[in-house]
């Protein structure tokens, strides 16, 4: 799957939203903005803390308000479903100064949008994309039922052109996924 989405980012995650592989389209676009952050010890590698750490990409998230507010259900919904893992992951990052305080609470504000829209920008870096998440729904090793696909794509012209040009001038030296 993550092969099949070059250009495009592909991560998976665990079931404590730790990115275990990304594909290189992922590292490809996202690099610039894994390189500024100011995080401590292993941080960036969790999807949740990488997005509501104020050091991670919130910071370049033009519509992080947006965005989070709609990540942060998902993570509500595992929590009713009795994930230890996502209450501890919701403690962690509900003290993260500038986390809404109605969105410590399931069923906050607003109705959720079907589609995730994560603008990002860095200087004249700009990319905009929507995410899907996919689950394997009877795998025969119950590790594998804690496991998300998150598949970027892009929701302008200019991210998929960005997205093409990179993989283009790809030199390939690099590993096809990376881990961690």
């Amino acid at each position: 799957m993550l092969r099949q989405q070059e250009p495009y980012p592909g991560i998976v995650i665990d079931g404590h939203w730790d990115v275990r592989m990304r594909n290189r389209g992922s590292s490809r676009l996202l690099m610039p903005f894994r390189d500024a952050f100011d995080m401590e010890g292993d941080l960036g590698n969790n999807a949740m803390h990488a997005v509501f750490h104020p050091g991670g990409l919130r910071q370049f998230m033009v519509n992080w308000a947006e965005f989070a507010g709609q990540l942060i259900r998902i993570l509500h919904r595992e929590v009713a479903q009795g994930s230890r893992a996502a209450a501890k992951l919701l403690d962690e990052i509900a003290a993260y100064p500038g986390v809404s305080a109605e969105w410590r609470l399931p069923g906050h504000a607003s109705a959720a949008s079907p589609v995730m829209t994560m603008q990002l920008a860095k200087g004249d870096y700009r990319l905009s994309f929507f995410s899907t998440f996919t689950t394997l729904a009877m795998p025969t090793d119950a590790v594998l039922q804690q496991i998300k696909i998150e598949c970027f794509f892009p929701a302008d012209e200019a991210t998929a052109e960005t997205a093409r040009q990179l993989a283009a001038s790809d030199t390939g030296d690099q590993h096809a996924f990376s881990y961690g």
